[in-house]
């Protein structure tokens, strides 16, 4: 429900209607639209607003899905959204990104340190470190679970519930859990793993309607 939306300031259709003035001293910019096209104000007296503002029009001018093809970014309406700034013990909350298959989720993906030194690190449902490196180098040190993992896990079974993969993005910041976003394609499908062989894995916990998968030119 809206209890796990972070709190909404404003939003925008245009990057000349930002009213900058309006907005607090912390806050989080993001395009509706797009990947990674946000901005997080830790001090806005200290912002370059017009550097902001024209990468802001450059993100409104893109179309996400002619990068890579996936459908729902293609007629998504542009719009600039201003949320409160979450603010835990890490600075940046830890990002908490759980795969699931079907309406279940199978392993916890934790982004630490995203926008200084990025490390990743994946854990299965009972918070076992798995062996595999993903795009980002592994998280060296103890990690205690999340306090409102289960909770995270049951957001992340309602969403995903008839549909056969989807990421669940969440946070947690003084024990309550936020919605971040969701993906239909995490890592838009071509992201590569180590080892490999936890690839073919997570293919072994997709089932496509129908029950079979067909190559291209109809062949089983």
């Amino acid at each position: 429900g809206e209890s796990y939306l972070i709190p909404e300031i404003a939003r925008y259709d245009r990057a000349e209607d930002v009213d900058w003035a309006a907005l607090p001293r912390r806050f989080a910019l993001k395009c509706a639209h797009g990947s990674s096209a946000n901005i997080l104000c830790r001090d806005k007296e200290a912002l370059d607003i017009p550097a902001v503002q024209k990468k802001i029009a450059a993100w409104m001018r893109r179309n996400w899905f002619w990068a890579s093809r996936e459908w729902p970014y293609k007629n998504i309406p542009h719009r600039i959204l201003v949320e409160k700034f979450l603010e835990s013990e890490t600075d940046v909350p830890r990002d908490y990104k759980i795969l699931c298959f079907s309406g279940e989720p199978k392993c916890i993906i934790v982004d630490f340190d995203r926008y200084t030194h990025h490390t990743r690190n994946y854990y299965d449902l009972n918070w076992n470190r798995l062996p595999v490196i993903n795009r980002h180098p592994n998280y060296e040190g103890e990690v205690s679970p999340p306090k409102c993992l289960d909770e995270m896990l049951s957001v992340a079974r309602a969403l995903s519930r008839g549909v056969p993969h989807l990421r669940v993005d969440l946070y947690e910041v003084d024990g309550r859990v936020y919605f971040g976003e969701m993906t239909f394609f995490h890592g838009y499908g071509m992201e590569e793993y180590q080892p490999e062989s936890f690839e073919y894995e997570m293919g072994s916990w997709i089932a496509l309607p129908g029950g079979k998968a067909k190559r291209r030119n109809g062949k089983k």
